[in-house]
C-alpha cells in the first residue's frame, strides 16, 4: 500500500466506494487524505472551511463525507461534484462556548448522522493554578437528518462518557469504551478515570440503558459484550473479535488470546476496507 510520509497525525478514517477517506495533520494544517482502492494512489481533497481545525470524525452518508469538528460545525464534501458544503449548526456549536464539548463520537444510524459529545463544563477556578477547572456530565447526544438539514437532540446517556465510540449492532446504536471521567483541572480535558459503561439506546423511549458486562473479565484491552458478541475498541474503533457468546453461556470469555490488541500503537487509526482475492499475493 502506498505510503503517507507527509503526515505527522491521522485522527479517522471512513470508507465509500473505491476510496478511503482519512482525516490527518500535515504541517499547521488539517487536510483529508483520499486513497484510491484500486490505483493504489493518494491524493487530497480540494481545501474546505474550518482547514485550521481537526477533524475528529468522518462518516459517509449516501454520496457525502460529514467532517465532524470539536465544538464547531460540521461540513460535508461531495463525491460527486469534489465540493465542500456547510451543514446547519446545532445547538451544541450555537449555544455553548468552544471548550464545553470533548472527546466527540459519530455514527451513521437508519440514514442519519448522530454524533456523541462528551460533555465537561469548563468553569474559570480562582483557587487552583489552572485557567479552566472541567465539571464533567452525562454526553449529549444529537441526530443530523440529512434530508432536512436539520439537527435534534436525542437523550443524554445515562452515565459519562469521554473518548467512547459510538457504532450499530443489529440495528441497535451503542455507545462503548473510553472513560467515565476526565482530568478536571487542565486547559485542554483528557479522558481518565474507570472504563466507561456500555450503553443502548432505545429510540422508542429516547433514553440509553447500561448494557451488563457479565461475560467479559476485567480487561485492559478494550473488549465489550454486545448482543452476544465480543468487540474490543481500539483507539476509538469498535473490532468485531468474531467471538460469539453461545445462548445460555455462564463462563466468561478468555481473552489470553488477544493479549497483543493492548500494544497497538495509540496513534493508529482503524478501519474496514473491503478486500479484493486479486488484490492479494502470496510468497
Amino acid at each position: 500500500m502506498a505510503q503517507l510520509t507527509e503526515v505527522t497525525a491521522c485522527f479517522c478514517a471512513e470508507y465509500a466506494g473505491n476510496y478511503l477517506y482519512i482525516a490527518a495533520k500535515r504541517g499547521n494544517d488539517y487536510v483529508v487524505y483520499r486513497y484510491h482502492v484500486v490505483s493504489n494512489t493518494w491524493d487530497t481533497l480540494p481545501p474546505s472551511f474550518n482547514s485550521a481545525n481537526q477533524i475528529d470524525c468522518l462518516c459517509c452518508v449516501e454520496d457525502h463525507i460529514y467532517a465532524i469538528h470539536q465544538s464547531l460545525a460540521p461540513r460535508r464534501y461531495s463525491i460527486s461534484t469534489n465540493q465542500w458544503q456547510c451543514v446547519a449548526k446545532s445547538s451544541a456549536v450555537d449555544n455553548m462556548g468552544p471548550k464545553t464539548f470533548c472527546n466527540k463520537a459519530a455514527v451513521v444510524f437508519r440514514s442519519c448522522l448522530y454524533v456523541l459529545h462528551g460533555q465537561g463544563v469548563n468553569n474559570r477556578h480562582l483557587f487552583v493554578g489552572f485557567e479552566y477547572y472541567w465539571q464533567p456530565g452525562n454526553a449529549v447526544v444529537y441526530c443530523f437528518d440529512p434530508k432536512k438539514n436539520m439537527w435534534e437532540q436525542k437523550g443524554s446517556t445515562s452515565k459519562m462518557h469521554f473518548g467512547s465510540s459510538l457504532f450499530v449492532v443489529n440495528n441497535r446504536l451503542y455507545v462503548a469504551g473510553g472513560n467515565c471521567s476526565i482530568d478536571p483541572y487542565v486547559n485542554s480535558p483528557k479522558p481518565s478515570g474507570d472504563t466507561a459503561s456500555v450503553e443502548v439506546y432505545d429510540d422508542q423511549n429516547n433514553s440509553w440503558s447500561v448494557v451488563k458486562q457479565t461475560h467479559i473479565p476485567p480487561n485492559n484491552l478494550g473488549a465489550v459484550e454486545v448482543e452476544g458478541k465480543v468487540y474490543f475498541i481500539i483507539n476509538n474503533f469498535p473490532f468485531d473479535s468474531g467471538i460469539r457468546i453461545p445462548p445460555g453461556e455462564v463462563y466468561p470469555v478468555c481473552l489470553d488470546e488477544w493479549e497483543n490488541l493492548g500494544k497497538v500503537n495509540t496513534n493508529a487509526i482503524l478501519c474496514y476496507v473491503p478486500v479484493k482475492k486479486e488484490n492479494l499475493t502470496t510468497e
